[in-house]
């Protein structure tokens, strides 16, 4: 079992409910009026908002709760792709129940029955965007099994002080003719930013424009280290081994890393199968 993502998957739906029981217990001892409404409106939100993230699909937390259960007898891929399966009958059962409601619910207004049909296939088509994307996540994570961030990593940058000034960063990039330069603030590695026009006004010192940047220990599989990347939307990450810095990588690199090695594994796959 997969504890790190049941911890984090299952805050969202019991912090939902957790709100909604507040509110139920608000509403009880509330007088009536427009606040009780309010706290009635929220305990129904919260509750159906915590249910319906807790059903096994993705890209619902339920669905990353019933794949990380699933990893107690399954490696990774085959929990995800049995939770992708769990995922698409329910958005079948979805989309059998809306065109049920649509054509046999006579008693509500038509407007109202297509309103929530079109709802309905609002929320299979954003279901579907999430179950592709797991499943793409889960065939890289497969096929890049063994490759590391490391393997990815670029040397092409300059390691610059912090104390060092402005002026000086027009000597290196004259002399190394890099225009990616590295800091260290304090234990953390930094991009000496010099394309935000509004800093390079005031600034004297490389760390009065340097922003700080995620680490990546040289050994984190490629695949997840492209997933934080879209997590934290850090298009750069530095690459660090035994605690010093070994390089850096961008969003970019890694996703054509991944691409030329998936698109060299499948030439070989084609290769052995044309010739066997």
């Amino acid at each position: 079992m997969n504890l790190v993502e049941f911890n984090i998957a299952i805050v969202g739906p019991i912090m939902s409910l957790f709100l909604g029981g507040i509110s139920g217990i608000a509403v009880i001892f509330s007088p009536p009026g427009i606040i009780t409404q309010v706290l009635q409106f929220l305990f129904e939100i919260n509750i159906l908002l915590g249910v319906f993230n807790l059903l096994p699909v993705f890209p619902m937390d339920g669905g990353r709760v019933f794949r990380s259960y699933l990893q107690k007898g399954h490696n990774f891929f085959d929990a995800t792709m049995i939770t992708i399966k769990a995922s698409e009958y329910i958005m079948a059962a979805i989309i059998i129940g809306t065109v049920g409601f649509a054509l046999f619910a006579t008693g509500y207004s038509v407007s109202y029955r297509e309103f929530m049909s079109i709802w309905d296939l609002i929320i299979v088509m954003f279901l579907y965007g999430g179950v592709q994307a797991e499943k793409e996540n889960a065939i890289i994570k497969r096929d890049t099994k063994g490759l590391y961030v490391g393997d990815a990593k670029s040397r092409s940058f300059v390691f610059v002080s912090p104390d060092r000034k402005i002026s000086y960063l027009y000597k290196m990039l004259k002399k190394y003719g890099e225009h990616i330069m590295v800091t260290k603030i304090g234990n953390d590695f930094a991009i000496v930013d010099i394309f935000k026009k509004e800093k390079m006004k005031d600034a004297v010192y490389v760390r009065d424009i340097a922003r700080i940047i995620p680490k990546v220990n040289a050994k984190t599989g490629v695949a997840d280290a492209l997933s934080r990347m879209e997590s934290t939307e850090s298009g750069i990450m530095a690459v660090v081994q035994n605690g010093k810095l070994a390089g850096i990588v961008t969003s970019s690199q890694l996703q054509a890393f991944i691409t030329l090695h998936l698109a060299s594994m499948y030439e070989r796959r084609g290769y052995k199968t044309s010739k066997s």
